[in-house]
């Protein structure tokens, strides 16, 4: 990743303000979501990772391989695939449009502990499973949930797979920044 991309993530970051990061291939995805992570769990901060792309058992593997210590976060895994075992760290939900469900877990955790920042992964993928007016209340919900709780949410969508309207509603509620 070039390195004034990662200065421009990272100036993002630093504006404790909702943000929206718009990637235009899987290479920008994946080095976006490791800045984003590297960001705030370099510095101790907890946050929850929601991922409606990943199983758990893959995105704690594929953090292992970067060598990113996932201790403080947790996962809310909105794949719908189970994981081996139950584990602590992560609230499995069993459907990927069960998204009064995930709100309601959010919710909880937020109330249960400071947690700093949510991860949102991946917007495109939200979009395969809600259509776009359920997915625009779900982020406006989720940015208004965290904005009380003083934490930020960091979205990950590719650009070319998301809708202008909701595009429009994105600019609304948060800073967008192209990868």
């Amino acid at each position: 990743m070039e390195i004034q991309t990662e200065k421009k993530i990272k100036r993002g970051l630093s504006s404790k303000s909702h943000i929206t990061l718009m990637v235009d291939g899987p290479e920008e995805y994946f080095e976006s979501r490791k800045v984003v992570l590297l960001y705030f769990l370099e510095k101790k901060i907890k946050g929850i990772y929601i991922s409606f792309d990943n199983s758990y058992d893959n995105i704690r593997e594929s953090l292992e391989m970067e060598s990113i210590n996932s201790k403080n976060l947790l996962f809310i895994d909105a794949t719908g695939a189970s994981s081996e075992g139950k584990k602590e760290e992560c609230v499995h939900i069993d459907d990927p449009n069960a998204l009064t469900n995930l709100s309601v877990q959010l919710s909880h955790y937020l109330s249960k502990e400071k947690r700093e920042f949510v991860l949102i992964d991946s917007l495109t993928t939200l979009l395969q499973y809600n259509d776009e007016p359920t997915c625009s209340r779900f982020l406006s919900y989720i940015t208004m949930k965290l904005r009380e709780k003083g934490a930020e949410a960091i979205i990950i969508g590719y650009e070319k797979e998301t809708p202008p309207e909701l595009n429009h509603h994105l600019n609304k509620i948060s800073q967008k920044i192209r990868v």
